[in-house]
């Protein structure tokens, strides 16, 4: 009889069971260890990456909406002085348009404009206590600057103090505006008080005749870009700072006093900060490439360093550095690393003694079997032969139950087979079932995900399209998915999103067009679906194989239209990459339902971008309609009232709805009312067109009875498919009257003034002569003094009338060739009466005494003598009055100068008017029409000339008019 002591050969089962699991637990524990280790290194890169981006995204998207707010109110200004809103030559309107403009914007620190001449005026807001400041040398002719307070309604209040003479043309704003002739930033500069920096742009106002009108400065300071980023909870090892072109420290988020130990305020270059970490930071900048993430070491600890650069179109160029501490990123995983690995040796010892555990009762009973079965074996056959196996327990084992398993083969053949064959299937149905349920689970969650994703809510269908396709993706466990928007005509379609693991940033535009792709442009437009299970082979998938399938190994796609309003404005797109691929109902269900919360969101963001584009321009529409001056009516098709503007309701008095749903007659005078003369030419009316973009001068009447002449101008548009006409009315009653009095004064003056005073001046005249008799000495200054007045009156008529026929366009030029030096001999010899009269004498300087021009000659005489005129009436006696004569440029220039007041400066916009007198004392002494300069600013237009003048206050005037020469 066999026995176990008899079977001594072998290893031990104990032993046997318990090496290799104890090995596996130990290989299991060493690899987790090392994955979790690189895991965590891959980990902390990534997560300090993102970190960085996303702090200097924050800074980024601060400094747009700091930089935008200086870049709108320049703007704004530019717009206003070139539209002539804001008058460059009223202070007052000035710092009223400025006040306005740096009280709405508490960002600004500094509004300025600067004149061609250097001359200044600007608003200034300390960056400490945000008072509001002026400084001004508008009118001071050494162009020193004068600071004043500010009242509470934005004028000039008292002068706080005098400052340094500032020429506007000499600073870095005013250079940079001109140097590039457009909007730019300048420089970063200190402030005058030492404390901060601003930087700021500007931007230079052009005339239509293309001459400098200003320069317009706007600026911000930099402590707010640096208050933002210490804002940030940072933490106390995290550094983040900005740098500008030069490498100089414009922000940082740590305090002044932790860059730099110097007392003087100013910008200090990276390189040069006390902050060693910073100055570590500006040596790796010299040769980061902007390509990775770089690592340095500063006292002993390691730093990651990430550097974003911030442009804008006007050449503002920062550069943000992020500084992040590689230690205090990593402290915490290798924190819960040394954890698990004390966990993973905990297991290790527990899993030892759990096989201890478990070989000591599994050898038992099979020690037990063995004994039973040996029995049992030798009762029937005691010298049957067993191959002997290394474990010594199993030797009697196996010789037992072979003994056994002899006698019930044949009994349990068929029943072993028919139970490998039903467990086999129960195995095979437990697995479908597990992974239906898996795929379901996924799904609904996936669905829920997107339903509830705040992209919906807001609309945002580029946010949910790269949700959508990672969820997608994880849900259908797919290895691409991608979504692709079809063109308005549906001749191609471009990639918004792919997914390949993560969602891929798509630099570049990944276009198919119905022309390479005819059969699948083909599917899509008439299923709205496509599901190749081999897609190598399917017709609306093979024409992608050879170039797209093949090389990236994709077996299978599944693509489900976006439908919105039953048009495919799109596809989702799965692509299976690997082996074959047999899509489920329950994954395109999935797919579809996926398409069609898409579609949603698509519709829901349409429909928002729609409301908004239609409330802006309604809004912006009607605040154009209140601004206007002119009155603006729009009606129906059969003239019907349909809506009148502020302007308008004013024009005609009354309300609003004293005129809607009126015909538009209602406004005219009872003579214009005639239904047929309406019909043909004013007016719409049912079944009938009126006359457009014709201006029209009618009668209107008030709703008070008053007529008044009105400007008329009608257009139409078409609305809903309704025409609506709108009318523009403006009040030239004003103009009509002023226009009625010129006439009856110049009739009056032609016909019956002139030709009385010719013959009353005649009369004088002879009296005068003593041809008539010897007059005494009391008749005979009488006489003088009203043949004098006689001539003064003549000027004036002829003034009138020649001013007359240039407003009229009737005024004849005979343009010849002439030298210029006689006609200057000539006008002096014809005033120097004049000058004798008050002792002053008349010095001609020539320049050039070979001078010719092309002009008309008594024209020219005239304006000649206007100026000598002016100039001898204004000078002190015994003065003298120069008349020069230079070239340059191809041109001629003459200039009259006298030693009189000079010109105010209020007064030289208003120097070549009709009728204008410098309102003084002095001025008001002297006679004169007020139209002489006028008249002989348009004769010297009139002959291709120019004509200007040049005056301070106290310091005499020189007129002058130039000429090209011939």
């Amino acid at each position: 009889m066999l026995s176990v002591n008899k079977l001594s050969r072998g290893i031990p089962l104990k032993l046997f069971f318990t090496a290799p699991l104890l090995m596996l637990f130990i290989f299991i524990a060493v690899s987790i260890g090392v994955i979790a280790y690189l895991s965590s290194q891959y980990a902390a890169t990534q997560f300090s990456q993102q970190l960085a981006f996303q702090v200097s995204k924050r800074t980024h998207e601060q400094l747009d909406l700091l930089v935008s707010v200086p870049q709108t109110i320049l703007n704004n200004s530019v717009k206003a002085v070139e539209n002539g809103l804001v008058d460059l030559q009223s202070e007052a309107e000035l710092i009223r348009y400025l006040v306005m403009q740096i009280s709405n914007s508490p960002y600004i620190t500094f509004v300025a404009i600067g004149l061609a001449n250097g001359q200044y005026l600007a608003i200034n807001r300390h960056h400490t206590t945000g008072q509001l400041s002026l400084l001004s040398s508008y009118h001071a002719s050494d162009l020193r600057r004068t600071r004043y307070s500010l009242q509470a309604n934005g004028l000039k209040g008292e002068s706080l103090e005098v400052l340094d003479e500032f020429d506007a043309t000499h600073r870095p704003w005013f250079t940079q505006a001109l140097s590039k002739g457009a909007m730019t930033w300048y420089p970063v500069y200190q402030y005058a008080s030492g404390e901060g920096f601003g930087i700021g742009v500007s931007a230079p106002v052009f005339s239509n005749s293309g001459e400098l009108q200003a320069v317009v400065a706007v600026d911000f300071g930099l402590s707010l870009v640096s208050s933002y980023l210490q804002s940030l909870q940072l933490g106390t090892a995290m550094t983040v700072f900005t740098v500008g072109p030069r490498g100089n420290i414009i922000a940082a988020s740590k305090p002044e006093s932790d860059l730099t130990a110097d007392d003087v305020n100013r910008l200090i270059p990276a390189s040069e900060s006390n902050n060693p970490l910073i100055r570590a930071a500006a040596k790796q900048m010299a040769v980061y490439t902007g390509k990775e993430q770089l690592s340095f070491e500063v006292d002993g600890q390691d730093f990651l360093l990430n550097v974003a650069e911030y442009r804008d179109p006007l050449g503002l160029d920062f550069k943000t550095v992020v500084l992040i501490p590689k230690g205090d990123l990593l402290s915490s995983l290798d924190k819960y690393l040394y954890n698990a690995l004390w966990l993973i040796l905990l297991a290790i010892t527990l899993g030892a003694l759990l096989a201890l555990l478990l070989s000591r009762r599994l050898i038992k009973p099979i020690e037990a079997m063995h004994r039973y079965a040996d029995q049992l074996a030798l009762g029937k056959e005691g010298n049957a032969k067993l191959p002997e196996s290394e474990v010594y327990e199993l030797n009697g084992l196996i010789l037992s139950f072979k003994l056994m398993a002899n006698n019930m083969a044949a009994s349990f053949s068929q029943l072993e087979f028919k139970a490998l064959q039903d467990a086999a299937t129960l195995q095979q149905f437990s697995l479908d079932a597990m992974d239906r349920q898996q795929r379901t689970e996924r799904q609904r969650s996936a669905l829920a995900q997107l339903v509830l994703d705040d992209a919906v809510a807001q609309g945002d269908g580029q946010a949910f399209i790269r949700n959508l396709t990672r969820i997608t993706a994880d849900a259908l466990i797919c290895q691409r998915v991608s979504v692709w928007m079809m063109s308005d005509v549906g001749e191609k379609m471009h990639c918004v999103a792919l997914h390949d693991g993560e969602n891929i940033d798509l630099k570049e535009e990944i276009i198919l067009t119905q022309v390479e792709y005819p059969q699948y442009f083909a599917a899509i437009a008439k299923h709205g679906w496509i599901c190749a299970n081999n897609a190598l082979t399917d017709s609306a998938t093979i024409e992608f194989a050879d170039l797209y399938l093949k090389p990236l190994g994709i077996s299978a796609m599944l693509d489900a239209g976006i439908l919105i309003a039953g048009k495919v404005v799109g596809i989702i797109c799965l692509e299976h990459v690997g082996g074959a691929r047999q899509w489920q109902p329950d994954e395109e269900a999935f797919v579809a339902a996926a398409a069609a919360v898409l579609a949603q969101v698509i519709s829901v963001a349409q429909q928002k971008q729609a409301e908004r584009s239609s409330k802006e321009h309604a809004e912006h529409t009607q605040t154009i309609l209140n601004s206007v001056v002119d009155g603006i009516i729009t009606m129906d098709s059969d003239g019907q009232i349909v809506s009148l503007n502020p302007a308008a309701i004013k024009l005609f008095g009354g309300k609003e709805s004293d005129y809607l749903g009126c015909h538009v007659t209602l406004m005219l005078s009872a003579i214009l009312t005639d239904p047929q003369r309406i019909a043909e030419n004013y007016f719409p009316s049912p079944g009938k067109v009126p006359l457009l973009g014709v201006l029209r001068e009618l009668d209107a009447v008030q709703l008070n009875g008053s007529i008044f002449a009105i400007e008329l101008a009608l257009s139409v548009i078409t609305r809903q498919g309704k025409f609506v006409y709108i009318a523009t009315v403006r009040d030239i009653s004003e103009r009509k009257r002023l226009e009625r009095l010129k006439n009856e004064f110049v009739s009056t003056v032609s016909h019956e003034l002139r030709t009385p005073l010719t013959s009353i001046t005649g009369a004088i005249g002879l009296v005068k002569s003593g041809k008539l008799g010897v007059l005494s000495e009391k008749a005979d200054q009488l006489v003088t003094v009203a043949y004098k007045n006689c001539q003064n009156l003549t000027l004036l008529v002829n003034d009138l009338l020649d001013f007359e026929k240039i407003s009229a366009g009737k005024m004849i030029f005979d343009m010849q060739p002439e030298w210029v030096l006689p006609m200057l001999q000539k006008a002096i010899e014809a005033n120097k009466v004049m000058a004798s009269q008050k002792h002053i004498s008349l010095q001609l300087n020539v320049q050039n005494e070979d001078c010719k021009i092309c002009v008309d000659a008594h024209r020219l005489m005239q304006v000649l003598s206007n100026f000598l005129s002016n100039a001898i009436k204004f000078s002190p006696e015994t003065t003298t009055v120069q008349i020069n004569l230079s070239v340059q440029d191809q041109q001629a220039r003459i200039a009259i100068i006298d030693c009189g007041p000079g010109i105010a400066e209020s007064f030289h916009g208003k120097i070549f008017q009709r009728f204008s007198q410098a309102d003084s004392s002095d001025s008001r002494a002297i006679g004169g029409t007020g139209l002489g300069l006028a008249i002989s600013k348009e004769l010297v237009n009139g002959m291709q000339g120019e004509i200007g003048f040049e005056s301070v206050a106290g310091q005499g005037a020189t007129f002058y008019c130039c000429f090209a020469i011939v």
